[in-house]
């Protein structure tokens, strides 16, 4: 990386100082041993104390993670005192603590993205011999594992692995005899056959969170141009303005403007509005990520929807080709560089990682809680008792990645920057505010700013 970047990425953190105040402490500090080094154990026998900060979970969520992370791990870990944190505002908290020279020893991220703007502002832990002593290139799946290296060093570990699928109305579809499209052309004919019944073929809504847009659009992008040509892409070796990328913009614009995507309103609904939709039969599809799973059986266990709800993989609309599966990380772990005891921060992510996987699958099945890219995990998750759309969407996963047929979520893959703008921006071409070509071309400029700052982000092949 660049110096001069490094230097200008450390002053904007430093910069957050100003918008809020810092809320916790913790056992790190700008005196303390930096990344690599030896454990400062000693002999006194005192415990380790290392503070770990997340994002506010729901009670459900946050019983889940007492009960199989931390508990078990005052017994595994018994010189080690974890103390967690959450905060509804964990990401400017943490901004703040760590332009300080502060902040916990371990914090969640959103992904490889965010994790690599504190990577060159020099404020995390080198976490490759960590690497290398567990093994986890032999634990994690390779592609995961890649997103969080950067100058061919580990420093962000994969959390979650998550996917944008297509959820459905199964029992509406089965009465209206309507069968889920396998092309474009199958495609364009049900969503015209679901508007003239007077539903809306897609629900979907970014009024309150405007990142929704890019979740859609990686579903495009992979019908239209497939792994490949995304790949070349995101590589910097074509362009967004070429083809076929310009095609898979081209064609969400003319089917958000059809009003099959949300009925030209998902600007102004919800993401959750546009869910209800789907339960209450206003809408017979739902594209959105995996992490929606939870929510979807909730509401089948507790009757909110009488109707059962599935889901299948977006089509292709390349001719012969299978569709690909947008798969992502979707959170990462991280160490300060400035942490007093490296050793067992890394003692405990491999503990909560690798070591805890049973307890994880738990989690997983029974609080909804995203896998973790641990090749081992399937193994560990209980057939008999978990809910048949759990096991379709693992199983979905699962095969994807085993066949190499997973394509690139924008929220991992795309610059930080790059995204921001299509999301700040898309919504202006649906509503003929802005040319598509105006866009492309600041698409690719943002792009292009990265690329000479060497901001790339990993892609694996």
């Amino acid at each position: 990386m660049k110096k001069g970047l490094k230097r200008i990425l450390t002053a904007l953190l430093a910069g957050s100082m100003l918008i809020t105040a810092a809320t916790a402490c913790s056992s790190s500090n700008s005196d303390s041993s930096t990344g690599g080094g030896e454990s400062q154990t000693g002999s006194t026998g005192e415990k380790k104390h290392i503070v770990w900060l997340t994002e506010s979970y729901q009670d459900n969520e946050t019983e889940g993670i007492e009960k199989y992370i931390l508990e078990p791990a005052k017994e595994a870990l018994p010189d080690i005192e974890v103390e967690w944190q959450t905060s509804a505002d964990h990401r400017q908290v943490l901004k703040v603590q760590m332009a300080a020279g502060e902040g916990p020893d371990i914090f969640l991220l959103d992904g490889p993205a965010v994790a690599q703007e504190y990577y060159v502002a020099d404020r995390l832990l080198d976490l490759t011999p960590y690497s290398e002593k567990y093994g986890w290139k032999d634990k994690f799946f390779s592609w995961a594992l890649k997103c969080g290296t950067f100058d061919d060093k580990l420093y962000a570990v994969p959390v979650s692995y998550e996917g944008i699928v297509w959820w459905y109305n199964e029992t509406l579809l089965e009465e209206k005899g309507w069968q889920m499209p396998t092309n474009r052309a199958d495609f364009e004919k049900f969503c015209q056959t679901v508007q003239d019944d007077g539903m809306i073929p897609m629900a979907y809504g970014a009024s309150n969170i405007k990142i929704a847009n890019d979740w859609i659009m990686t579903q495009y992008i992979g019908a239209v141009c497939g792994k490949e040509e995304t790949q070349k892409v995101l590589t910097g070796e074509k362009k967004w303005t070429d083809e076929p990328m310009r095609s898979a913009f081209e064609m969400i614009v003319k089917d958000w403007q059809a009003g099959w995507i949300g009925n030209k309103q998902s600007q102004s609904i919800s993401q959750d509005d546009a869910t209800a939709l789907l339960y209450q039969r206003q809408a017979a599809t739902k594209p959105e990520g995996s992490w929606l799973y939870a929510n979807i059986q909730t509401a089948m266990d507790s009757g909110t929807t009488d109707d059962t709800i599935a889901m299948t993989l977006f089509p292709s609309f390349i001719e012969g080709e299978d569709p690909v599966f947008p798969l992502g990380i979707g959170a990462a772990y991280c160490v300060n560089g400035n942490t007093k005891y490296p050793d067992e921060c890394l003692e405990f992510l491999q503990y909560m990682m690798i070591d805890n996987i049973e307890n994880h699958a738990k989690q997983v099945v029974e609080y909804g809680w995203q896998p973790a890219p641990i090749n081992t995990l399937n193994d560990y998750l209980p057939e008999d008792s978990m809910p048949a759309l759990l096991q379709d969407l693992m199983t979905t996963m699962d095969g994807a990645i085993k066949a190499e047929n997973i394509n690139y979520v924008a929220y991992t893959f795309w610059p930080s920057e790059t995204r921001n703008y299509f999301n700040d921006n898309i919504e202006k071409v649906y509503l003929d505010m802005m040319s598509l070509d105006d866009f492309l071309v600041g698409m690719q400029e943002v792009f292009d700013k990265a690329k000479d700052a060497g901001m790339l982000l990993p892609i694996p092949e």
